[in-house]
């Protein structure tokens, strides 16, 4: 190949011939300066140019040559719009492919290629306001929908994995057991709705009160003293609840029968200053100092509790007396006209002469129920009179009535007896 090319290089130079025109150079001449003779170019300068013309023709025609030889596969140039149409027709299946699963939710979401048949396709199957994409799409845009779609990944994931937790929280909710605080002597059921046993610990002493509630059962608790409890697993703290106490009030009752004025009475008294709560036989008795008194009208046993009220508690005191006869205004059984002693000669019921009471009493005659005298007057007791005849009655024995009209609170209106006259 090489002889071959120097061949037609030697040909081309030896057969070359340039033309000349004689007018041309008297033409310019002419227009040249007249003190600057032109001077005609001699046969020497037109071959050197020309020889060199075709010297620059032949290099460039080699090198030329040369780089053809060593290129032994074809190059494919693919042009821009090559690349535009094959990103177009890429865009357009991706954009089908969306539309299909857009379809199939009943959401068409996308955009169609700067095509303007696929475009024309796409507004006339979907209407919706959309925003074009055109071949000019770059790896870069890619990219970003990627990130994107992944980043939208992540935050269902986390927001799945919160829900989770959430659950998780509620389910631990459920093992904790209900309870609330107590005084003592208060009761409380605890139902144990795990599926594992639990126990009550004293938590200052850490002494286990109850050893085991099985699992789905309940258990009735009583605490008999003060202090804070827990209810826990072998691991967990499921609960916990105070047991509280008021001051217990410390209590002194009188155990014999005082006559305040002729009323018989009790008196009870504690260490509590204020703030107490008095009982007799359940029943409130109207004071809320540290003493009281009892009216004990009738035989039997009277039960009087102090109850003091403090940190959201109740703490009692308690004691009980017995009365072994009924109140009986103090009457006695006998009396004799003609005695020595001033408070034998006359009967009337003592208590009636000590006490600040309205009252009316009777004396009948056990024979003939007839009546031999009446009063309403302390100061005007019987003298064994009968106020029917005026005279003495006989010796014997006669019945007693007396009507209260202002009673004391818990006592009787009416007291009766018999009387023996001497």
């Amino acid at each position: 190949m090489k002889d071959k090319l120097e061949q037609t290089f030697k040909d081309l130079l030896e057969n070359q011939e340039l033309p000349y025109d004689s007018s041309a150079w008297d033409s310019m001449s002419k227009l040249l300066d007249q003190q600057s003779p032109i001077v005609k170019p001699s046969n020497f300068n037109r071959w050197f140019f020309g020889g060199a013309s075709i010297t620059v023709i032949a290099v460039a025609s080699y090198f030329i040559f040369k780089s053809s030889e060593k290129t032994t596969q074809p190059v494919k140039i693919i042009s821009q719009s090559d690349e535009q149409k094959n990103d177009v027709k890429k865009l357009i299946e991706e954009k089908n492919n969306k539309r299909i699963i857009d379809s199939q939710n009943k959401k068409i979401v996308g955009a169609v290629p700067d095509n303007k048949e696929t475009e024309k396709d796409y507004n006339e199957t979907n209407p919706t306001n959309f925003q074009p994409i055109t071949s000019n799409t770059t790896i870069q845009d890619k990219t970003v929908r990627h990130q994107s779609d992944k980043k939208i990944q992540v935050n269902q994931e986390v927001s799945e994995l919160d829900n989770k937790n959430t659950n998780e929280e509620i389910e631990v909710q459920t093992f904790l057991i209900v309870c609330k605080d107590l005084c003592i002597g208060e009761v409380q059921t605890l139902e144990n709705k795990n599926g594992f046993p639990v126990s009550i610990v004293r938590q200052n002493t850490g002494d286990v009160i109850v050893d085991s509630i099985a699992p789905n059962s309940s258990l009735s608790f009583n605490a008999s003293s003060a202090g804070i409890y827990t209810i826990k697993s072998e691991t967990t703290i499921l609960g916990s609840f105070e047991i509280k106490s008021a001051e217990q009030p410390d209590l002194e009752v009188e155990s014999n029968i005082t006559y305040i004025k002729g009323v018989p009475t009790i008196k009870a008294v504690s260490n509590n200053h204020s703030g107490l709560i008095w009982l007799c036989n359940n029943k409130l008795v109207n004071s809320n100092s540290n003493e009281i008194e009892i009216n004990p009208f009738k035989a039997g046993l009277y039960s009087i509790s102090a109850i003091s009220n403090g940190n959201e508690c109740r703490a009692e005191a308690n004691q009980v007396v017995e009365i072994e006869e009924n109140y009986n205004l103090l009457a006695a059984n006998t009396f004799e006209p003609t005695s020595f002693e001033p408070k034998r000669q006359t009967f009337i019921p003592f208590a009636l002469t000590q006490r600040d009471v309205q009252f009316t009493m009777i004396i009948q005659d056990l024979k003939d129920g007839g009546i031999v005298y009446q009063t309403s007057d302390a100061t005007l007791p019987w003298n064994g009179t009968d106020m029917r005849s005026g005279q003495i009655v006989k010796s014997g024995y006669f019945i007693w009535q007396v009507k209260l009209e202002n009673p004391l609170e818990g006592e009787s209106s009416e007291y009766n007896g018999t009387i023996i006259k001497l």
